[in-house]
């Protein structure tokens, strides 16, 4: 089954290192710097969430979704809006 996990230090290392293919990586950051982007933003307020993607319980994949208020730093956005990446 296919589900979301919390990230752990249990699983950190094999979330941190999953990288897109080569086809994806052209329009995706790798997860390291998306996991920081996510602290940062936690500490600056915003509502994080990091998820990993799992399948029997092993970590395949790894999604952030955010809430971003409009016309905040760094963002700048004239609407409020809620951030995807996978």
């Amino acid at each position: 089954m296919i589900k979301l996990m919390d990230i752990t230090w249990d699983n950190f290392e094999a979330v941190r290192t999953l990288r897109p293919t080569y086809e994806q990586s052209a329009f995706t950051l790798d997860n390291a710097t998306f996991m920081a982007q996510g602290y940062l933003n936690l500490k600056s307020g915003y509502l994080d969430t990091l998820k990993a993607i799992s399948f029997q319980d092993k970590p395949i994949g790894f999604v952030k979704w955010v809430y971003v208020p409009k016309n905040v730093k760094p963002y700048h956005l004239s609407f409020d809006a809620t951030m995807i990446d996978a």
